[in-house]
């Protein structure tokens, strides 16, 4: 009774659980939430409307919502390298140390690159599109918006008052001219009251019209100087209703750009897609056959994504809807059933075609018909929930902890950082902000919380009301932050090192601190001191009795602590050490195993004296092949529709998959970039914005670092793709800190070739050198900009540096100065160890069992050659084991990496890879493979020699 108890509570919370996050989830990405769209699809299988819309048709609201949910529109406003981002960058150094950066961006400034109206490239397609696209869709607050401060926007046009009423009938015009039916949307010069006039009119049968808007008006005897009166135009006046759009200081724009030009433009750029014959097979990209034409992307830049994208926005309500349909419905009606009035007769049977395509004959409805939206509703809430499963944890395993960083001593009387001491490693620090990151999350909402910690410190609740969503990229900016928190704090019983506010390692020492900033100190400090005096006592202590006190202690104060209620703690393997001649201290493990709605997480914390370490269990490994088991299933539906709709969800699908597991996205990603850029010197944007909504930090720092390294600086200018691709990422930069601004900057900070193709950056003189030398953490940071690498961009690496070339070497390194010395050629091992390591991890068939053997440091060097010489060839989980047995020789670099400066060894490793040969040597190209990367380390080896003498 109690487990049939237990298992109705769980699916009691689960429904909670999702009917919040479910809301949410649709909320958040469309201008729909989830019950208006359910009562929509519930709607479409009754018998309310004279019309059933086809569920794979154009009119489904499925497709706009793909487009917003993953990105589509708003990767291309944002960053389609046709459009001209209008900010400034400007960097320079404040003193000797101190760097300045001061960005500014206008949105509403942007426009279409010169160059595909009159250069070299000059299109007049992708003029007109990208021209409709700026005029449909403008960026509100670094989100995309079809409003706007400026009344002209074609959304505040088509929200007046007086025109309202035409506004479904104006889109669905748009839309089946997109379609390709030539239907009779004009605009005519008149005159009214010696005016001259623009109408805009969509005709009717007999004599009628859908509608005859007045566009604008101008004096025709002033010649166009002299504005006309608000009052005397028609619906497309000078000055809106300011209390209807919240808007202020409308200011009325001049003849030649104003309300009437730009209605005009946007229905010329539609009729003339589907007349022109250049442009007709760009519109029959529309929709892919296959996946395979999808993952192009080609779609995007067709009329009929954009008013489909376009409307999605507009509609607000369910009786928006209905208008809308109603009016595309009537619309075809009226051309099917008088289309000598209004079509030509070489375009009725495209009538007839569309109208299929958006409605389902009555007579040919049927059951499967009715019940597909609810369907398809289904599915998509089925995925949201097996992803939100999957997430409900602020950390899925272990390689997304966060790891340390180097930084500066905080002095707490001051309220700054030394900057004049030594840097050290916050390890500790970052393992108690870890284990906070556990005992503050609510899984319910998925943000951090300290409301249940009565005592908390002024520092940690301010911490964690500003760091209160779960992140995967941590910034230097949160361990400085999180160092204001657990630094230098007044409590003597905290053991500091010494003129550096470096806090110990040491079981009690981090139960002191983690009293300290809880309050819990108040209540129980005598107990811990008391602990802590029994370490004084003589020799005839039971260790056995005072490691279960010390446990009993630790579970008592961690529950007290965690918002979840379902944890258990358990201690093992305590054991005293003596930190000095006066300080004694425990090591040993800390096991917590948390309970999240079902799913199990267990966070082992292994205290040493040297140091502590993290490592987060979990039942996610069976959990995962179940889940993405499902996702399988569920996209193996979609593509089995045959369908644009069925490959458009099924990518939207794929794309929610790879969010499941953070080290894999980022990294495909890049093999997409470094795949097409090595190939072919090229790669598709538009297959890029498939991907999801480019709008992370991580992911513009990973696509600015793919796409620029693999080129050589004398390949690059200011009119390049690249350039232009990378320089609107920058223009919408998310950094909070200039370390943020800095890591999305490097390859333009470390190549001095580079600035001048950024005419939007502006840098004083002595910045990079500045940067890279006097910046004891920018070395780092360009590793860790670099970590999730591809074996594609790995090996240009290995070829460049095989031809001896150190202009092209310094290309890959992050110095302005190519001179080749051993800090170069130190900084290029450690590059290709990481890269090689990152690409074996992503395997993900062996990335569980090879976790293990990766996680010491000395070993992550060869793994890189074992990735690189296995790419492409067979092999299997024995065949790596047997590998790396014959590899696991004396390291040369088994003290610490960073004592490569003394000579290393390297005929160790050329002698374990020659003996390698055989096992590793398959195919013809991987031989090929073992011959570089063998002369690359020989290659280096004697350079540091020669260094070094």
């Amino acid at each position: 009774m109690s487990r049939i108890f237990k298992e109705a509570a769980r699916c009691l919370v689960l429904f909670i659980f999702w009917a919040v996050h479910l809301g949410v989830i649709w909320q958040i990405h469309g201008e729909l939430d989830i019950e208006q769209l359910e009562n929509w699809c519930e709607l479409q299988s009754g018998d309310k409307y004279p019309w059933h819309i086809n569920p794979n048709g154009i009119l489904n609201l499925l497709r706009g919502y793909v487009y917003h949910v993953d990105g589509y529109i708003y990767n291309m406003r944002m960053y389609a390298p046709e459009i001209d981002r209008k900010y400034l960058l400007a960097i320079k150094m404040k003193n000797s140390d101190e760097v300045e950066c001061i960005f500014t961006s206008d949105p509403h400034k942007d426009k279409l690159h010169g160059m595909y109206q009159d250069g070299p490239e000059k299109n007049i397609y992708t003029y007109k599109f990208y021209s409709t696209l700026l005029a449909m869709f403008s960026i509100e607050n670094d989100e995309i918006s079809i409003y706007s401060n400026n009344s002209q926007k074609l959304s505040n046009i088509l929200r007046q008052e007086s025109v309202k009423d035409y506004a479904c009938y104006f889109l669905a015009a748009l839309l089946l001219i997109s379609e390709g039916i030539q239907l009779p949307l004009n605009i005519f010069n008149s005159s009214i009251e010696e005016k001259e006039t623009k109408e805009l009119v969509l005709q009717k049968t007999n004599e009628k019209d859908y509608f005859r808007i007045c566009l604008s008006a101008r004096d025709s005897t002033e010649g166009g100087e002299k504005r006309s009166s608000p009052k005397k135009l028609g619906i497309y006046a000078m000055e809106i209703a300011k209390s209807a759009l919240g808007m202020q200081d409308i200011q009325e724009n001049g003849w030649e750009n104003n309300s009437a030009d730009i209605i005009e433009n946007i229905v010329i750029f539609f009729k003339q897609c589907t007349t022109d014959a250049k442009t007709k097979s760009i519109c029959e990209l529309a929709e892919p056959e296959n996946m395979v034409q999808f993952k192009r992307g080609l779609f995007l830049k067709t009329p009929q994504f954009l008013i489909q994208a376009y409307i999605y926005k507009f509609v607000e309500s369910i009786e928006e809807i209905d208008l809308f349909h109603s009016a595309v419905h009537e619309i075809l009606t009226n051309c099917l059933e008088n289309p000598g009035d209004l079509l030509p007769k070489d375009a009725q049977n495209k009538a007839l075609a569309v109208y299929k395509r958006c409605f389902v004959p009555i007579d040919e409805i049927t059951t499967k018909d009715r019940c597909a939206f609810i369907e398809q509703l289904e599915k998509l809430k089925e995925m949201y929930m097996i992803f939100g499963i999957e997430q409900i944890v602020p950390f899925a395993d272990t390689m997304q902890l966060p790891y340390s960083m180097n930084i500066f001593p905080y002095n707490r009387e001051s309220g700054l950082f030394m900057e004049d001491r030594a840097r050290f490693t916050d390890s500790v620090e970052t393992s108690i902000y870890i284990l906070f990151c556990f005992l503050t999350y609510n899984a319910y909402e998925n943000q951090y919380t300290t409301v249940h910690m009565h005592n908390a410190s002024y520092e940690l609740i301010e911490f964690f009301k500003k760091y209160y969503i779960p992140e995967q990229d941590e910034s230097m900016e949160v361990h400085r932050n999180w160092s204001r928190v657990v630094s230098d704090l007044p409590n003597n019983n905290i053991i500091y090192k010494k003129n550096g506010n470096q806090l110990q390692p040491g079981i009690l020492n981090m139960l002191f601190l983690i009293e300290e900033i809880t309050g819990k100190a108040a209540k129980s400090e005598n107990t811990l001191l008391e602990l802590k005096s029994l370490l004084c006592l003589p020799n005839n202590i039971n260790p056995k009795y005072y490691n279960e006190l010390l446990a009993i202690y630790i579970e008592r104060l961690f529950k007290s602590l965690s918002y979840n209620l379902f944890l258990s703690v358990c201690c093992t393997n305590l054991c005293v050490f003596q930190r000095n001649k006066k300080e004694r201290d425990v090591s040993g493990n800390i096991h917590m195993k948390y309970t999240y709605i079902g799913v199990e997480r267990q966070l082992d914390i292994c205290v040493k004296k040297s140091g502590v370490s993290l490592k987060l269990l979990s039942d996610r490994t069976s959990f995962s092949i179940s889940c993405r088991k499902s996702f399988s299933n569920i996209k193996t539906f979609w593509e089995e529709k045959n369908t644009f709709l069925g490959n458009l969800l099924a990518a939207h699908t794929c794309n929610y998959e790879r969010r499941l597991d953070y080290t894999s996205e980022p990294s495909f990603i890049l093999e997409m970039i470094a795949k097409d850029i090595i190939e072919q010197k090229t790669f598709f944007v538009n297959a890029l914005f498939l991907l999801g909504k480019l709008n992370t930090f991580l992911y513009k720092k990973l696509i600015i670092m793919g796409a620029l390294i693999p080129f050589s600086s004398e390949e690059l200018n200011a009119n390049h793709l690249i350039i232009r691709f990378t320089s609107n990422i920058l223009a919408n930069m998310p950094c909070k800190s200039w370390n943020e601004t800095r890591q999305l900057l490097l390859p333009i900070l470390y190549i001095k070739e580079y600035n001048g193709c950024y005419p939007n950056i502006h840098m004083g003189n002595g910045v990079p050198t500045a940067i890279a030398f006097r910046n004891p953490g920018s070395l780092e940071i360009f590793r860790l900009s670099i970590r999730i690498g591809t074996i594609k961009v790995f090996h240009r690496c290995l070829i460049v540096c095989k031809t001896l070339d150190a202009h092209k070497i310094g290309a890959y390194c992050p110095f302005s100065d190519t001179k080749v010395n051993r800090e170069v050629f130190r900084q290029l091992v450690i590059w290709s160890k990481d890269v090689g390591m990152s690409y074996i991890m992503n395997k993900t068939e062996y990335v569980l069992n090879m976790r293990g053997i990766i996680r010491e440091e000395h070993n992550r060097i060869y793994l890189s050659w074992l990735a690189y010489l296995c790419d492409e060839a067979e092999y299997d989980q024995k065949t790596i084991e047997k590998v790396y047995d014959r590899i696991y020789i004396k390291h040369p670099l088994s003290a610490q990496l960073s004592s490569i400066d003394r000579s290393c060894d390297f005929s160790n490793v050329i002698s374990a890879l020659s003996s390698m040969r055989t096992v590793l040597v398959k195919k013809r190209q991987a031989a090929s493979k073992f011959n570089h990367i063998q002369e690359f380390y020989r290659f280096l080896q004697k350079q540091i020699i020669v260094t070094e003498l």
